[in-house]
């Protein structure tokens, strides 16, 4: 799974989650608004969804 990763505080945000990197690319992630609900930066990777938190819920 392919999720945001946040820039400034690191913070993986798993409220939306994409199966490929391309599925990502698709639905232009990368074009699309969006700020990290812990510190409000707009700057963020599409990185994989580490191991240890791929249970945690949307």
């Amino acid at each position: 799974m392919w999720v945001r990763h946040c820039s400034r505080c690191g913070r993986i945000d798993v409220r939306n989650r994409y199966e490929t990197f391309e599925q990502a690319e698709a639905e232009s992630v990368v074009e699309t608004p969006w700020t990290c609900p812990t510190c409000d930066s707009t700057e963020f990777t599409l990185t994989e969804q580490p191991e240890d938190i791929a249970h945690l819920p949307e």
